[in-house]
């Protein structure tokens, strides 16, 4: 006994030298081209990303929604229970490290055959034998090669990925969240439009029937109207419909029953993107995008599994022992006489396989460059969204000043317009286009101010926002 625990601290030492050479290649972050600056960008002098979630839009009511959004939603909570399963998985994986301890009890009971033992006698033949037996059975798994240490370090990098992974989920989230209100304020906005421009349409029903009636002007005007009348009349109910549609998506997102009532916050006119937007350095993406981080973790993941693939071409050493009590009778079971034990070591080494261990290595190497293909894909995809966001946010600052300018030019023809058609200068067609015009430049201009800030809700996301949080 005392020979097998020398030789057994023996072992472990050796094994400990031996596995502190793990084979397979460690991971190292591939080298990926990253530019200066992002094109379009006013500054990279800090990150407006830094700010919180609930700090950098600046409506309460959104705030909110947001919060409740971050600790209610469905799909955020699945990503929170992938966490819980990457740490069971290495708990499973790194257990392999430590011997297994097993205790046992058994019985048995058999009766001799004549027929096979003739020369025994009667009594012996007549007589019921059993054994019973307590004992304690070890295994541990020696892990020379590092195939155990290599498994785990592939799932301590699935478990980063697992975090990443709820970091991308709640930065999706937030993005969705706000840019679910902000379409739900600019369909609000664009439904006041409606209802403003349906009662103008009806004074002008009435003025030109009145008119008609006079005999003043055509039937073709009151006509006119008329139509104009019922046409934005039929525009009011999608759009009713549009924002029924929006707050019921909303309310899913903050995993509430759809059709629980939306509050509003700010207009969209109080919503602002402000002027200067420093993005900070484009290398800072590789540490705040949590989609790129999941994808560097999935690359040192299978990294480590070519390690592992490797490993099982060498050979496995492993220890098991059996140490407890025998007896064939059960008042005998715990005497001294009855301790017995059992131990030995044992080496496997693959031989013959058809090729499959190597196959093993070709699949996981393949599937490691599949990974590294994905990271630097996941870099470009990051770097050009940032660049997508910056184009529509700078470009948003033109479109709304120019549809503004529209909108006063246009509503500056509908009040001349109205004014000849009141003295009978000119035909209601033209005021008619006017009016069309103006609804139409009112739509443009809500729509450029909603379609800028989503494209700042999206820079902010694309910079990784929040990632300190």
């Amino acid at each position: 006994m005392r020979k097998w625990v020398l030789y057994a601290l023996t072992s472990v030492a050796v094994s400990g030298f031996l596995s502190s050479c793990k084979l397979g290649p460690d991971y190292r972050r591939p080298d990926v081209a990253m530019p200066s600056t992002y094109r379009g960008a006013t500054s990279t002098d800090g990150s407006f990303a830094d700010k919180a979630y609930f700090e950098i839009y600046g409506d309460s009511v959104l705030s909110g929604y947001i919060s409740q959004a971050l600790q209610q939603n469905y799909d955020l909570q699945a990503t929170l229970a992938r966490i819980e399963q990457a740490k069971a998985g290495v708990t499973i994986q790194s257990s392999q490290w430590y011997p297994t301890l097993d205790v046992a009890t058994s019985a048995s009971e058999a009766k001799l055959s004549k027929n096979r033992f003739p020369n025994q006698s009667a009594e012996a033949l007549s007589a019921l034998q059993g054994v019973f037996g307590v004992s304690a059975m070890l295994n541990w798994e020696i892990d020379v090669f590092g195939r155990i240490a290599r498994g785990t370090e592939a799932q301590r990098a699935r478990l980063s990925a697992s975090f990443a992974g709820n970091r991308a989920a709640v930065l999706s989230l937030v993005a969705s969240v706000a840019e679910t209100y902000v379409t739900l304020l600019e369909l609000d906005e664009i439904k006041e439009k409606l209802d403003s421009n349906l009662a103008n349409r009806q004074e002008y029903l009435k003025l030109s029937k009145t008119l008609f009636d006079a005999g003043k002007t055509s039937e073709l005007d009151y006509r006119q109207a008329e139509a104009e009348f019922h046409r934005i009349e039929a525009a009011i109910a999608p759009t009713i419909a549009a924002i029924e549609q929006t707050e019921n998506a909303l309310n899913v997102l903050l995993a509430q029953v759809p059709g629980t009532p939306i509050q509003r916050g700010l207009s969209i006119d109080e919503l602002v993107v402000p002027e200067n937007l420093p993005t900070g350095l484009p290398g800072s993406l590789l540490e705040r995008r949590p989609d790129v981080q999941l994808a560097e973790f999935e690359l040192a993941a299978t990294t480590a599994e070519v390690g592992v693939a490797i490993a099982q071409q060498f050979p496995r050493v492993a220890l098991t022992g059996d140490v407890g009590m025998q007896s064939i009778q059960t008042n005998t079971l715990f005497d001294p006489a009855s301790f017995a034990y059992q131990f030995a070591g044992n080496l496997v080494q693959p031989v013959f396989n058809a090729g499959r261990n190597a196959a093993r290595v070709d699949a996981s190497e393949a599937q490691s460059k599949q990974a590294e293909m994905a990271y630097r894909t996941s870099v470009l995809n990051a770097l050009r969204d940032v660049n997508d966001a910056l184009t529509l946010v700078g470009n948003g600052y033109n479109q709304v000043r120019a549809s503004q300018q529209g909108l006063i030019a246009v509503t500056e023809v509908l009040r001349l317009s109205e004014l000849r058609y009141r003295y009978g200068a000119t035909p209601y067609l033209q005021v008619l286009d006017a009016q069309r015009s103006l609804l139409d430049a009112q739509r443009a201009f809500i729509s450029a101010r909603a379609s800028q800030y989503r494209a700042f809700i999206r820079l902010y996301k694309s910079l990784g926002g929040g990632w300190q949080q």
